[in-house]
C-alpha cells in the first residue's frame, strides 16, 4: 500500500533528514560530504544482511544531494527489503513530496510566460 506524503510541516522533515545523515555517518564523513557517504553507504550495501537501512540513508544522501528521483527508488528499495521499516516510508514520502513541490513551482512560473 502506497502511503501519500503529508504535506503538514515538509520542512521539518527535511530537518529530520539530515540528522539521520548527521547521526549514521562514520567519523569524517560527515566533514567529507554526502558524495563521501554515498560512497560509504553504497560499498556497506555489499556486506549488509539489513539493506534497508543502507538504501534509506542512501535515499537520505540523495535527497540532501537534491537528486530526487534517485533518492526515491533507494527508499523504494528500502521497502521492498522490509515493508516495516517506516524510516524508509518517511523518506520516500518527503522526496515525493519535494518533488512535488517543485513541479508546482516550475508549473507557477512557466505560467508567468505563457
Amino acid at each position: 500500500v502506497q502511503q501519500r506524503p503529508q504535506v503538514g510541516n515538509h520542512r521539518q522533515g527535511i530537518v529530520k533528514l539530515q540528522q539521520g545523515i548527521a547521526v549514521a555517518g562514520i567519523p569524517g564523513i560527515r566533514d567529507q560530504g554526502l558524495e563521501k557517504a554515498i560512497q560509504y553507504f553504497k560499498k556497506a550495501l555489499e556486506n549488509s544482511h539489513k539493506k534497508e537501512i543502507e538504501y534509506t540513508l542512501l535515499g537520505m544522501a540523495y535527497y540532501l544531494e537534491d537528486e530526487l528521483e534517485e533518492a526515491i527508488s533507494c527508499f523504494n528499495k528500502a521497502i521492498d527489503e522490509n515493508d516495516n521499516y517506516t524510516q524508509a516510508y518517511e523518506g520516500r514520502n518527503q522526496a515525493i513530496l519535494e518533488h512535488h513541490l517543485k513541479i508546482v513551482d516550475l508549473q507557477e512560473a512557466l505560467k508567468k510566460y505563457l
